[in-house]
Parts: C-alpha cells; sequence; structure tokens
C-alpha cells in the first residue's frame, strides 16, 4: 500500500485493494492506476546501486527496447525484491528504503505464498500487485512452555494470567486436583498425566543413553535418583497457565515458561488426527515441531482426552 501510495499516485489517483478465496488459497490484489513501473529506471537503479554489471545492465535494457515483455520483465521484476533497490531518490516516511517488497516476497515465500506484479496493467499505466496466502494460515501470539521434555504452544487469546503456587495450595475435590487461588478453586489440568509425560522413565532413560558402560550403573543409578529428588523437590512450587473458557477458569501445570512469540498455525499431522487437547502445530525457527494445545477441549473434557 505504501509503494502504491508513494509511487503509484500521480497529483490524483486510485488504490484498490480486493481480497477473495480461490480454492486453497486467499488471493489480496493491490491495484493502482498510476503510471506503471519505469522498467528501465529499475534496471538503472539496480546498476546504480551495484545490484547488476554494466554488462547486464546493457543486456536488460537491450531486451526491453527489443523483445516482447514475456520474454523480459520476470527477470527485471526480481530486481524489486532486491533489498537494496529503491527507485526513489529521497527517502521518505512513506518509501525509498528499497526494503519494502524485499521483506514482503521473504514472508510470502515462508508461509508457502507467492507473490506476481503485473505493469502496466492497461495502455495507460498501473501497476497490480497478487499475494495468495494459504487458507489454512494463522498467525496467533503464544506462550511456550514446557513438560517434562516437551514443548507446547498456548494461544495468548486463552490466557487469563501464570501465578505461582505451592503444593499447599493444591486440592482433591471430587477426585479432581484444584488449585486455591485468590480465594477460588481451581481446576488444574496435569498434562503428564494426560499425555503419559513419565518423570523418572524419561530421566532414566537420559542418564542411561550418557552412560554406556555396565560397570558406572551404580553410579548412574546413584545421579538417577538424585535427579529425580531434585526434581520432586522443584514441584513444591509448581508455576501455572490460568486459562479461561468462556466464565470457566483453569490452570494448566507446567515445568517452565520458555518464551513468547508470533507463531504460524499449521495442521496436524495426520497421525494426530482425532486426538482431543491439540488445534494444530508449528514450526519453530530451529526446527523443532511444536504442538498447540486447544484449551477449549482441555478445559471441557480433561479426563476424557486420547492418551498418545
Amino acid at each position: 500500500m505504501r509503494n502504491a501510495v508513494d509511487h503509484g499516485v500521480e497529483k490524483t489517483g486510485k488504490i484498490t485493494l480486493k481480497a477473495k478465496r480461490e480454492k486453497d488459497f486467499v488471493t489480496i490484489v493491490v491495484e493502482d492506476d498510476g503510471q506503471g513501473v519505469n522498467w528501465k529506471e529499475v534496471v538503472s537503479s539496480a546498476l546504480e546501486k551495484g545490484i547488476i554489471s554494466n554488462k547486464q545492465s546493457e543486456e536488460l535494457l537491450h531486451t526491453i527496447d527489443t523483445q516482447e515483455a514475456d520474454s523480459w520483465k520476470k527477470s527485471v521484476a526480481s530486481l524489486l525484491y532486491n533489498p537494496q533497490l529503491s527507485t526513489k531518490k529521497k527517502v521518505t516516511e512513506t518509501s525509498g528504503r528499497g526494503v519494502g517488497l524485499s521483506v514482503v516476497k521473504k514472508f510470502m515465500e515462508s508461509i508457502g505464498g507467492n507473490i506476481m506484479l503485473e505493469s502496466p496493467t492497461t495502455k495507460d499505466g498501473g501497476t497490480r500487485f497478487v499475494l495468495e496466502l494459504p487458507l489454512t494460515l494463522a498467525i496467533v501470539n503464544a506462550l511456550l512452555v514446557r513438560i517434562q521434555s516437551s514443548v507446547f504452544a498456548i494461544p495468548f487469546s486463552s490466557i487469563e494470567r501464570v501465578v505461582s503456587i505451592t503444593s499447599d495450595d493444591i486440592k482433591s475435590v471430587a477426585d479432581q486436583d484444584v488449585a486455591v487461588i485468590d480465594g477460588d478453586h481451581v481446576p488444574l489440568v496435569n498434562l503428564e498425566r494426560i499425555f503419559n509425560l513419565d518423570v523418572q522413565k524419561d530421566i532414566k532413560k537420559e542418564m542411561f543413553e550418557s552412560y554406556a558402560l555396565k560397570e558406572r550403573k551404580n553410579e548412574v543409578t546413584d545421579q538417577v535418583e538424585k535427579k529425580i529428588s531434585n526434581k520432586e523437590e522443584k514441584k513444591k512450587t509448581q508455576t501455572v497457565v490460568l486459562t479461561r473458557r468462556g466464565k470457566e477458569v483453569a490452570g494448566i501445570e507446567v515445568d517452565e515458561l520458555l518464551n513468547e512469540q508470533e507463531i504460524i498455525v499449521k495442521p496436524l499431522p495426520s497421525i494426530l488426527h482425532g486426538v482431543k487437547g491439540f488445534s494444530g502445530s508449528t514450526i519453530l525457527g530451529d526446527g523443532e515441531v511444536v504442538l498447540i494445545l486447544d484449551v477449549v477441549s482441555l478445559l471441557s473434557d480433561s479426563n476424557q482426552l486420547v492418551r498418545i
């Protein structure tokens, strides 16, 4: 939109923004009725910025003058997405830094989308950008938490607040653990139990894999028991993420709060289709796949979740 305002609108002009669904994509069209892209100026600016060589510039300019647009426009248009390029001589609050289209293109590629450019759109000029976004795409703010060795994401839209409680705050009411928080009895959701995240099993496996020699089993066992003891000691203080569904509030017990970040929601792997407790998955920057907790199903039916 900023490029359309600064580059596409002359003294007066019109910018059109459209969005529609096409099969598995949402298509967004941004169009102006300006003079269109000055392709020769794009090539000259790329040469001036050192993006292309003199020889490449001469070849592109010759191609623009002598051949049909279909044969050269794609290669010249790719220059527009270079973060160093801008045809504006002066940087303004609106544009001129050259990074705008580069950022858009990288983002579209990262989510499996596409960006296309058409200019001129009529004999009088005009420029049209078409963005195709996957229909399954959603970006949400989430809190990443660790429960044993597993990392989960909890959407911020479902989070009330985070509190620390002690074992003295936990009581059992009708076979349900509840925490007394600000005088209210808040049901606790224990994902360690629901998803079979066994503490001692994980710790012993971790320790024994670190020590392969049989003669050191006794030493390993001592370390395992010590680590388990430390784990149980730490559990005297429990971190709880309070989540809300309508007027209902429940607490999800977690071992560690990791960080807050925007995540791209992707469909669940086929193996988890039909399993309650998850609304989707996401891939972190390091490539780790993290499941997104479905707070609604956790609060409504935590005792009947499918165990995995």
